[in-house]
């Protein structure tokens, strides 16, 4: 935070797709660090909610360490391409310590040959809810939620961008894996963002905090 005047300037490491929706408080808990004063060193005002952006949404932190196959032949633009048997796939969990997951340099190494990577991820949801699924992808994607196919893009192509696409899934109390396939496009493609929104949450509950109503539990 720097002070300029009569403003103050927030800084932050969210990328722009991840500022919309979000909601800014000032002096929000029960011991809250207010360290904002005017010149006589009186603190500023508590205030907030405040939506930044537009409305705000109840969606889960990315997908970080999600289970990855070898990269596989090409499917092409990936049109007859089924669900996979992941329990087939070999899949390994890698841990990317970012919201992108990005294979740049192992794609890459195999261009311009097109290959194809899956990545897979296993949720937990308390209670039925309605999703959707927010893919990031630079290549031609596929996405099935339980083995049913919920996203289809066959002309992905650069740059990678935060819910570039936004495929919307109902869900059942439960364990659910959401499968993706991503194409190289000749060592173009680099990787994919993933998270989840949660569409059927009340705006009072989610102007309350994430504490007051269910998400999913991203199992990896």
């Amino acid at each position: 935070m720097d002070l300029n005047g009569s403003r103050a300037i927030l800084r932050t490491c969210l990328q722009p797709g991840e500022v919309n929706g979000r909601l800014l408080h000032y002096g929000l808990g029960t011991n809250p660090a207010c360290t904002i004063t005017d010149a006589a060193g009186r603190s500023i005002p508590v205030m907030g909610p405040i939506v930044i952006g537009g409305k705000p949404v109840a969606v889960t932190p990315y997908v970080t360490k999600p289970r990855i196959s070898e990269l596989l032949p090409s499917a092409g633009k990936l049109d007859s391409l089924a669900c996979p048997d992941t329990t087939a796939l070999k899949l390994r969990t890698r841990d990317f310590g970012q919201a992108f997951c990005s294979l740049h340099e192992e794609l890459a190494a195999r261009t311009p040959e097109d290959v194809l990577v899956y990545y897979a991820c296993r949720i937990a949801c308390a209670e039925p809810m309605k999703l959707v699924a927010g893919i990031g992808y630079d290549g031609p994607v596929k996405a099935w939620m339980d083995g049913k196919q919920i996203a289809h893009d066959p002309d992905g192509i650069n740059p990678a961008t935060i819910d570039k696409m936004k495929a919307p899934v109902a869900v059942a109390a439960g364990e659910h894996e959401l499968v993706v396939a991503l194409a190289s496009n000749q060592g173009r493609a680099w990787g994919i963002f993933l998270r989840f929104q949660r569409t059927d949450v009340p705006l009072r509950l989610i102007k309350k905090g994430p504490g007051n109503y269910a998400m999913p539990e991203i199992l990896g």
